[in-house]
């Protein structure tokens, strides 16, 4: 790595650093379960804290990522909803367009930063899931990092759900490098593939809601993932930085919902 692309890498993971920060401060005042669940998340993450096993599963994470980022292999594949809001913005269920680009161009894209990573990871562990769901599997870097905080709590299992199958084809390998057992990938579009998934993983003990990246689609998942999950488990829905049309609608209607007050949003 050079040392501008280390310089950069730095400064991003800064700038996380200091939007974790202010999330701590201000984000959960609140002194019940999840408050205190987020609080200690969020804390873990920007002090890397934890036993001697969590650094280790986390490095290899990190090191297939380098690699995924590093991939000129091409990926041809339908996109639902994820990709440029000119390409998806005909309507929140819209047929998909087809894509073509790199795995390290998406790598580095689209997959969460190593920042919310581990917020992810210490989520998972301090919330200690009986049944968990992800919706956008990606590359499944997300997914392992929940995955292996699963692992490290002894019980729990992880369903994420990804639309496109290529994706979905990649997220099984890479967890499978990894070794991580407790994860299932099902491939489907979110609307077709998540309630035959609530009602086999119900009650829902920590939900990561990244993908679909529509305001009007986001809002019908949260509304079906409410039915379904446990009182108090923290919620977690990432909203794109540049998703100007819908991001402030759908954050606006989701806290204005008394049963939205555990939404975490986290920048990608």
């Amino acid at each position: 790595m050079t040392a501008v692309a280390t310089r950069a890498r730095l400064l991003r993971e800064s700038a996380d650093g200091l939007r974790m920060a202010r999330a701590v401060r201000g984000l959960w005042p609140r002194d019940d379960w999840a408050g205190r669940v987020v609080r200690r998340a969020l804390v873990e993450a920007l002090g890397q804290a934890g036993g001697r096993r969590e650094p280790e599963r986390i490095r290899a994470v990190e090191a297939l990522r380098r690699e995924l980022a590093a991939s000129d292999a091409v990926i041809e594949r339908i996109d639902f909803g994820a990709g440029d809001g000119d390409l998806t913005s005909h309507g929140p269920y819209h047929d998909g367009v087809e894509v073509v680009h790199t795995i390290g161009d998406f790598c580095r894209g689209s997959c969460i930063a190593p920042a919310w990573s581990r917020v992810l990871f210490h989520l998972v562990r301090e919330a200690a899931p009986v049944n968990a769901l992800e919706l956008g599997s990606g590359l499944g870097l997300s997914a392992a990092y929940q995955g292996a905080a699963l692992e490290l709590n002894g019980h729990g299992r992880l369903v994420t759900i990804e639309g496109a199958v290529p994706l979905a084809d990649i997220a099984r390998v890479n967890l499978a490098r990894l070794g991580i057992t407790t994860v299932e990938v099902v491939t489907g579009r979110f609307r077709e593939a998540l309630p035959p998934v609530l009602e086999r993983c119900r009650p829902l003990g920590f939900v990561c809601i990244d993908g679909h990246h529509d305001g009007r689609a986001t809002l019908d998942y949260f509304g079906a993932v409410l039915g379904v999950l446990d009182l108090d488990s923290p919620l977690l829905g990432r909203f794109d930085q540049d998703d100007a049309d819908g991001l402030a609608t759908t954050v606006e209607l989701l806290l204005a919902r008394s049963d939205m007050s555990r939404l975490i949003s986290g920048p990608a």
